[in-house]
Protein backbone atom coordinates (compact mmCIF):
# COMPACT_ATOMS: atom_id res chain seq x y z
CA UNK A 1 0.00 0.00 0.00
CA UNK A 2 2.82 2.34 0.82
CA UNK A 3 4.80 1.64 -2.35
CA UNK A 4 1.71 1.95 -4.56
CA UNK A 5 1.02 5.33 -2.98
CA UNK A 6 4.48 6.88 -3.12
CA UNK A 7 5.41 5.48 -6.56
CA UNK A 8 2.33 7.09 -8.03
CA UNK A 9 2.82 10.34 -9.96
CA UNK A 10 0.38 11.96 -7.51
CA UNK A 11 3.32 13.67 -5.76
CA UNK A 12 4.83 16.82 -7.23
CA UNK A 13 8.61 16.56 -7.12
CA UNK A 14 10.34 19.92 -6.65
CA UNK A 15 13.86 18.50 -6.72
CA UNK A 16 16.30 17.65 -9.50
CA UNK A 17 15.83 13.90 -8.92
CA UNK A 18 14.93 10.99 -11.13
CA UNK A 19 11.56 9.41 -10.37
CA UNK A 20 13.34 6.49 -8.61
CA UNK A 21 15.42 8.96 -6.57
CA UNK A 22 12.23 10.76 -5.53
CA UNK A 23 10.61 7.42 -4.65
CA UNK A 24 13.54 6.49 -2.39
CA UNK A 25 13.42 9.87 -0.66
CA UNK A 26 9.62 9.66 -0.21
CA UNK A 27 10.04 6.16 1.21
CA UNK A 28 12.52 7.47 3.78
CA UNK A 29 10.13 10.27 4.74
CA UNK A 30 7.20 7.86 5.15
CA UNK A 31 9.23 5.45 7.28
CA UNK A 32 10.53 8.30 9.45
CA UNK A 33 7.33 10.35 9.84
CA UNK A 34 4.51 7.80 9.51
CA UNK A 35 5.85 4.48 10.74
CA UNK A 36 8.39 5.77 13.29
CA UNK A 37 6.33 8.86 14.24
CA UNK A 38 9.28 11.21 13.77
CA UNK A 39 11.77 9.25 15.85
CA UNK A 40 15.29 10.60 15.42
CA UNK A 41 16.92 7.17 15.50
CA UNK A 42 17.37 5.05 12.38
CA UNK A 43 16.29 1.52 13.33
CA UNK A 44 17.66 -1.65 11.83
CA UNK A 45 15.35 -3.68 9.60
CA UNK A 46 14.60 -6.00 12.54
CA UNK A 47 13.78 -3.05 14.82
CA UNK A 48 11.54 -1.54 12.14
CA UNK A 49 9.70 -4.85 11.77
CA UNK A 50 9.20 -5.03 15.55
CA UNK A 51 7.79 -1.46 15.57
CA UNK A 52 5.43 -2.29 12.70
CA UNK A 53 4.25 -5.50 14.35
CA UNK A 54 3.57 -3.74 17.65
CA UNK A 55 1.79 -0.68 16.24
CA UNK A 56 0.27 -1.60 12.87
CA UNK A 57 -2.09 -4.27 11.60
CA UNK A 58 -3.54 -5.30 8.23
CA UNK A 59 -7.03 -6.69 7.65
CA UNK A 60 -9.13 -7.52 4.61
CA UNK A 61 -12.50 -5.78 4.33
CA UNK A 62 -15.12 -7.49 2.20
CA UNK A 63 -18.29 -6.63 0.33
CA UNK A 64 -20.98 -9.32 0.82
CA UNK A 65 -21.85 -11.39 -2.26
CA UNK A 66 -25.49 -10.28 -2.07
CA UNK A 67 -24.45 -6.59 -2.14
CA UNK A 68 -25.02 -5.12 -5.60
CA UNK A 69 -22.49 -2.33 -5.13
CA UNK A 70 -18.85 -3.21 -5.76
CA UNK A 71 -15.59 -1.39 -5.18
CA UNK A 72 -13.98 0.66 -7.92
CA UNK A 73 -10.38 1.72 -8.12
CA UNK A 74 -8.47 4.50 -9.83
CA UNK A 75 -5.08 5.47 -11.16
CA UNK A 76 -4.30 6.69 -7.61
CA UNK A 77 -5.73 3.71 -5.66
CA UNK A 78 -3.90 3.68 -2.31
CA UNK A 79 -5.84 6.03 -0.05
CA UNK A 80 -4.28 7.40 3.15
CA UNK A 81 -6.57 8.73 5.89
CA UNK A 82 -6.42 10.78 9.05
CA UNK A 83 -9.12 10.94 11.71
CA UNK A 84 -8.35 14.49 12.78
CA UNK A 85 -6.67 17.69 11.63
CA UNK A 86 -3.15 16.51 12.52
CA UNK A 87 -2.33 15.31 9.02
CA UNK A 88 -0.97 12.10 10.56
CA UNK A 89 -1.71 8.89 8.66
CA UNK A 90 -3.96 6.68 10.80
CA UNK A 91 -4.96 4.11 8.19
CA UNK A 92 -4.49 3.19 4.52
CA UNK A 93 -6.91 1.50 2.14
CA UNK A 94 -6.22 -0.29 -1.14
CA UNK A 95 -8.88 -2.04 -3.26
CA UNK A 96 -7.77 -5.57 -4.11
CA UNK A 97 -10.79 -6.91 -6.01
CA UNK A 98 -14.32 -5.58 -6.62
CA UNK A 99 -15.35 -7.29 -3.36
CA UNK A 100 -12.42 -6.71 -1.03
CA UNK A 101 -9.87 -4.15 0.01
CA UNK A 102 -6.91 -4.19 2.36
CA UNK A 103 -6.70 -1.83 5.30
CA UNK A 104 -3.49 -1.14 7.20
CA UNK A 105 -3.99 0.82 10.40
CA UNK A 106 -2.16 2.22 13.39
CA UNK A 107 -3.60 0.15 16.25
CA UNK A 108 -2.66 2.85 18.76
CA UNK A 109 -4.99 5.30 16.99
CA UNK A 110 -7.61 3.23 15.15
CA UNK A 111 -9.90 0.30 15.89
CA UNK A 112 -11.53 -1.64 13.07
CA UNK A 113 -14.63 -3.08 14.66
CA UNK A 114 -15.92 -5.09 11.69
CA UNK A 115 -14.65 -6.25 8.31
CA UNK A 116 -17.88 -6.49 6.31
CA UNK A 117 -18.64 -3.31 4.35
CA UNK A 118 -22.18 -2.01 4.07
CA UNK A 119 -23.65 -0.18 1.06
CA UNK A 120 -22.94 3.29 2.44
CA UNK A 121 -19.30 2.40 3.10
CA UNK A 122 -18.81 0.95 -0.39
CA UNK A 123 -20.29 4.14 -1.83
CA UNK A 124 -18.06 6.27 0.42
CA UNK A 125 -14.92 4.33 -0.58
CA UNK A 126 -15.85 4.69 -4.24
CA UNK A 127 -16.36 8.42 -3.75
CA UNK A 128 -12.89 8.68 -2.16
CA UNK A 129 -11.48 6.89 -5.23
CA UNK A 130 -13.24 9.45 -7.44
CA UNK A 131 -11.93 12.36 -5.41
CA UNK A 132 -8.37 11.00 -5.47
CA UNK A 133 -8.09 9.86 -9.09
CA UNK A 134 -5.65 11.60 -11.34
CA UNK A 135 -7.63 10.92 -14.50
CA UNK A 136 -9.02 7.37 -14.62
CA UNK A 137 -11.52 5.30 -12.68
CA UNK A 138 -11.76 1.52 -13.10
CA UNK A 139 -14.54 -0.96 -12.38
CA UNK A 140 -14.96 -4.67 -13.00
CA UNK A 141 -18.22 -4.15 -14.87
CA UNK A 142 -19.55 -1.49 -17.19
CA UNK A 143 -20.71 1.59 -15.36
CA UNK A 144 -24.49 1.94 -15.26
CA UNK A 145 -26.41 4.73 -16.96
CA UNK A 146 -26.96 6.24 -13.51
CA UNK A 147 -23.20 6.09 -12.81
CA UNK A 148 -22.47 7.76 -16.14
CA UNK A 149 -24.95 10.54 -15.32
CA UNK A 150 -23.27 11.23 -11.97
CA UNK A 151 -19.73 11.06 -13.42
CA UNK A 152 -19.53 14.81 -14.22
CA UNK A 153 -20.54 15.63 -10.61
CA UNK A 154 -17.91 13.26 -9.25
CA UNK A 155 -15.31 14.74 -11.61
CA UNK A 156 -16.05 18.15 -10.09
CA UNK A 157 -15.37 16.71 -6.60
CA UNK A 158 -11.94 15.51 -7.70
CA UNK A 159 -9.10 17.33 -6.01
CA UNK A 160 -5.67 17.26 -7.51
CA UNK A 161 -3.32 15.80 -4.92
CA UNK A 162 -1.52 18.38 -2.80
CA UNK A 163 1.40 16.10 -1.93
CA UNK A 164 4.89 17.24 -2.83
CA UNK A 165 8.53 16.61 -2.11
CA UNK A 166 10.71 19.68 -1.84
CA UNK A 167 14.26 20.47 -0.84
CA UNK A 168 13.43 21.25 2.79
CA UNK A 169 9.88 19.99 3.24
CA UNK A 170 7.25 17.57 2.00
CA UNK A 171 3.54 16.94 2.32
CA UNK A 172 1.62 13.68 2.16
CA UNK A 173 -1.62 13.16 0.29
CA UNK A 174 -3.96 12.45 3.20
CA UNK A 175 -7.77 12.34 3.18
CA UNK A 176 -9.95 13.17 6.17
CA UNK A 177 -12.52 10.58 7.16
CA UNK A 178 -15.60 12.68 7.72
CA UNK A 179 -18.09 9.95 8.62
CA UNK A 180 -19.07 7.49 5.91
CA UNK A 181 -16.61 4.81 7.05
CA UNK A 182 -18.25 3.62 10.24
CA UNK A 183 -16.11 0.48 10.56
CA UNK A 184 -13.25 2.79 11.61
CA UNK A 185 -13.21 4.15 15.16
CA UNK A 186 -10.65 6.26 16.97
CA UNK A 187 -9.02 4.47 19.89
CA UNK A 188 -10.04 6.03 23.18
CA UNK A 189 -7.13 7.48 25.11
CA UNK A 190 -7.59 6.66 28.56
Amino acid sequence: MISVHIRNPAYRIDLPLSRIGAYKLLEQQVVHHVLLRGSSSAPSDDELLAILESNWAVLILTVPDQEEHILVTSDNPSLWFTLDDSGDVHYLLLPMTPRCCAIAFDRTKVDIHRTILNTAEVEALNKFQCISMLGALYGSTAFSCEDEKTAPDLWKLRKLPSGFLGESDWQMNVLKNRNGLSFVRAVSVG
